[in-house]
């Protein structure tokens, strides 16, 4: 399994290999607080996910499965 440096923020996350985007928009109205998004570059998933895309309501769960639980695809 390929090592990555650890990301700790938003920032260095959008500037990651295996990110092709990552952004927040307003997701629950209710409670007024956005929603993140990272969306992974062709080859990488989120296991837990199972799909290239991490979507949680913090920072921080995106920042985990960034660093603990994507993986790159073998496509042979």
């Amino acid at each position: 399994m390929e090592k990555f440096k650890k990301v700790k923020s938003f920032a260095e996350a959008r500037k990651d290999i295996r990110v092709s985007d990552a952004f927040s928009e307003m997701g629950n109205i209710e409670d007024g607080k956005p929603d993140y998004w990272i969306n992974l570059e062709e080859g990488y998933i989120c296991q837990s996910m199972e799909c290239g895309t991490i979507h949680e309501a913090t920072i921080k769960e995106c920042l985990w499965l960034l660093n603990n639980d994507v993986v790159k695809v073998n496509n042979d």
